[in-house]
């Protein structure tokens, strides 16, 4: 088995775990990115599986004419990915920066003018990674990988979003490899600013308020030649 991961501190937690399970002996670790896993050989994998990786890689196409090539004939992904397109959202909707939430517009208009700067600064990262694939594009790039056929499951549900606190929500990074909100409303915002973006938030968070869209996609994409009975 090849665990592979862009993080250090993510692999060196996988081996731990391993070791745990007495099974390390059984595992290789590579540090890597989707787009380059040039470290492992082409046709030498039986399945590639990932879960909610591609959602965070800005050339989705790459990463999978790398799984594509790493595979034997005959091999398959199992790919589950988060679908987060703005299609999804409502014009009146809007989400400030933190958490899952979306809110009406309405609802925080006393700090919109704080979210569009908090929004404007986060988008410079850019949010388009996240936010650029649905289940079509997914399905076509498969095909443009190379994959010789392509099954989908599209999961769509949406209801309140969970109450957390927001203090933890600052401390959570929408993509791995930003800074989180906190860290980003220290560089934008005075410490005015940002004791009114929380304290307004808050009660707003921590009782669930947020309207949650959840959409996500398992994907089985197959190399040539598939299976008599591939799904």
């Amino acid at each position: 088995m090849i665990l592979a991961d862009i993080s250090r501190p993510m692999l060196d937690h996988a081996r731990e775990a391993a070791e745990k399970m007495g099974v390390s002996d059984r595992c290789e670790f590579i540090e890597a990115s989707a787009e380059n896993v040039s470290a492992i050989a082409s046709e030498s994998i039986d399945v590639v599986t990932t879960r909610s990786v591609l959602i965070f890689v800005q050339d989705k196409l790459r990463a999978l004419k790398e799984f594509y090539r790493v595979l034997k004939p005959g091999g398959r992904t199992a790919l589950f990915e988060t679908v987060n397109k703005r299609e999804q959202w409502r014009p009146s909707e809007i989400w400030p920066g933190v958490g899952v939430g979306l809110y009406r517009v309405a609802e925080i208009e006393p700090i919109r003018d704080l979210a569009t700067r908090l929004l404007s600064s986060l988008e410079t990262i850019p949010l388009e990674t996240m936010t650029s694939a649905g289940h079509t594009e997914y399905l076509h790039m498969c095909e443009d990988a190379g994959f010789a056929a392509t099954h989908m499951d599209l999961d769509i549900a949406w209801g309140p979003s969970p109450p957390a606190k927001i203090e933890s929500l600052l401390k959570v990074s929408p993509n791995p490899l930003w800074p989180t909100p906190s860290e980003v409303m220290d560089k934008i915002f005075t410490a005015e600013e940002r004791a009114r973006f929380i304290e307004y938030m808050r009660p707003l968070v921590e009782s669930g308020k947020g309207i949650a869209r959840f959409s996500s996609v398992f994907i089985w994409a197959f190399k040539a030649p598939i299976p008599e009975k591939p799904w």
